[in-house]
This record gives structure tokens, sequence and C-alpha cells, in this order.
């Protein structure tokens, strides 16, 4: 191991054990005291996790630090406060719609990873490595079994996966490759749902719809399968029925500013007298009569930096889930992210006023 990683992973010290046979650790880092997740792996492609470290794709736990040592990858990853949903199936089987939800999760996490050049295969889509956060956030754990899809090639060259949920080309028929984690995508839908016995609640047609897209997931050849996680995710939301009426008038309202979306009448209020109250700088005679050294063009701009940071707090059009730091799930960063960019358009709105005047 090289000298800086070693000195790196010295900042991460043990607190507690999470699975010891496959050395996992909570560790807590000395400096700042977060709480992170270290994972020692045998079986690993480099290459996969030097890719999620650099592009942090969504629903996977953050990569922080990664060291090769003696044929092994030690990493340091974020960890998540929430449950495997192989702890939920011991207390529960997931209605249909939970089911259909969660797997629509997982092909939107699958997506760019399949879409990558090279197509990275997660492998080893299982209940013990999807978890839900408190927010009931989904989240695709350990690529350990991940690799990238090589033209050319007939078959993998490491046999890898878990058993019931690995797809036959995992066993040497083929190579991997998108489809593979379908396969285990339609396993688990049949898990969670528990279609094939009593526990569904299904029945009739709907259970034979459901049935059919878990068959078509589940086929022997890869040639019979959804193709796409995309094709997947949209058969899975077409047997949802027609979008609901709520859920047009939500994307309907999605053009209106914060507190008129979703019509309830205390926000409206409220919003209607806090955007009276941002008109009034902008209008002469009212803003600029209170000050001689506050003109116009001064209220006009302080008018826009009040609307503009209004609408970046109140994430219309999902602007804050775009932006670095308020799209975080860290709610500290989340608030520095709104006052940082609330300062920057309060910044820019003073220079053009000072420009004008």
């Amino acid at each position: 191991m090289r000298a800086e990683d070693e000195l790196t992973l010295s900042y991460y010290k043990k607190i507690d054990e999470i699975d010891a046979a496959r050395r996992i650790e909570l560790v807590r880092h000395i400096e700042t005291g977060r709480i992170f997740v270290r994972k020692t792996l045998s079986v690993f492609d480099p290459e996969v996790f030097r890719i999620l470290q650099m592009e942090e794709p969504y629903g996977i736990p953050k990569i922080y630090e990664l060291a090769e040592s003696d044929g092994e990858l030690i990493l340091i990853e974020e960890y998540i406060n929430g449950r495997t949903l192989a702890d939920m199936l011991t207390e529960k089987t997931f209605s249909v719609k939970e089911a259909s939800e969660i797997v629509s999760e997982l092909c939107r996490i699958l997506e760019p990873l399949h879409d990558h050049d090279p197509q990275i295969v997660h492998r080893d889509i299982k209940p013990s490595n999807i978890m839900l956060n408190e927010e009931e956030k989904v989240f695709l754990l350990d690529f350990n079994a991940g690799k990238q899809f090589k033209d050319g090639k007939d078959r993998d060259t490491e046999l890898i996966g878990t058993a019931g949920y690995a797809a036959p080309e995992q066993y040497g028929f083929g190579q991997s490759d998108a489809r593979t984690d379908i396969y285990a995508l339609g396993v688990l839908l049949r898990k969670l749902t528990g279609i094939e016995d009593s526990t569904t609640d299904l029945n009739g047609k709907g259970k034979q719809a459901f049935g059919n897209v878990i068959e078509k997931c589940t086929r022997i050849d890869p040639e019979d399968r959804y193709q796409s996680v995309s094709e997947l995710s949209a058969k899975l939301n077409s047997l949802a029925g027609p979008v609901p009426e709520e859920a047009d008038k939500k994307a309907e309202n999605s053009w209106l500013p914060p507190g008129f979306r979703t019509f309830s009448p205390g926000k409206m209020i409220a919003a209607a007298l806090w955007y009276m109250f941002i008109l009034s700088f902008a209008i002469p005679g009212i803003s600029a009569s209170k000050s001689d050294d506050f003109g116009t063009a001064d209220g006009i701009c302080l008018a826009i930096w009040l609307f503009a940071s209004t609408l970046v707090c109140g994430n219309y059009r999902d602007i804050a889930g775009r932006l670095p730091l308020t799209r975080s799930e860290d709610t500290r960063l989340r608030i520095a992210g709104y006052v940082l960019y609330s300062f920057i358009i309060m910044i820019v709105m003073a220079g053009i006023a000072t420009a004008v005047s």
C-alpha cells in the first residue's frame, strides 16, 4: 500500500463490527467525527470502484477513499442509516405497489450505469444489497461483484453471484450485461411481493400481469428478457394504471410559484403577502420614497434578489434538486447551499444596481 494511502486510512478508527465475515466495519474519522463504512474486498474490479468514486452515481453510497494492498481493495464509503430489504422481509411482504416502486427506483439507479461506456453491471442484486434509509430512499449497495462489459467476450471470466438471483450467464453460459441485472430484478420482484403464493395483494388479471413481467425478466435467454431497465420500469408504471389525477395536477401546478402549488389556503395567503412585499420594492413611489439614497433601480434589484432566492429555497421546478449542495442528503449542506446561492444572487444584483445607479 502506498504511504499516502496508509496515512489517509489511519484517520478512520474502527468503532463497531457490521459483518466480520465480510470484513465490513463502522469507522469514525478522528478529525471530523463523521461515521463511515470501511470494507475490505478480495474480489473486485478496481475500475468499477474508481468510476463510482469519480462519478458519484445517484442511489449509490458515496466512496470517499480507495486503496489497493496485497490483492485487496480497501474502501471508505458513506454510511447509510437505514434497513436492508432482507431485514424488512423478515417482518412483512411488500405490496405490489411498494415492490414496483422499489424496483422502478432501482431501474433509475442502474440506468446510467448500464448506459456507461463501458457498461457497468452490478451482478448481485438481492434484498441484502438494497437499503431504504429513514426517508425511504432506495440505495443499491455492494458492487463487489460488479464488472464492466467487454465486447468480444463469450462469457464471464469469474463466475460470481448469489444462487437464486444469479442469471444463467453468471454460471458460464454467456457474458453478463444489463439484462443480467434485469433477471435479478425479476427475482427480487417475485420475492418482495410473494406473488407466487397466497401472500400477494393481487389476484386475477393483476396477478397474471405482474407474473408475466417477472416471467419475462427471468427468461433463460437474455434476448427474451426486457432489454433495458427503462423498458422494465415503463412496463411496471403501465401496470400501475393511468397517472392519477392528483399527479396530473401536481405536474400542471409545478409551474406555479412556491406557495401556490398545493392550493393550501394558508400557504397561498402567506405566499401572496410575501410576493406583495417583494413587489413593493419594485414599485416607484413606494420603496424609493423610504430613503433618498434608495432609488428605483435598488428596489427592483432587491425585489429580483428576494424573488430569485424564493424560487431556489422553494425548489421551483426542482431547481434545488439540480444544484450542488442543495441536492445533498445532508441537511446542513442543503442549508449551506441555500445561503450560498442566495448570497451569490445578492452580490450579482447589488453589482447591477451599482452599475445602473
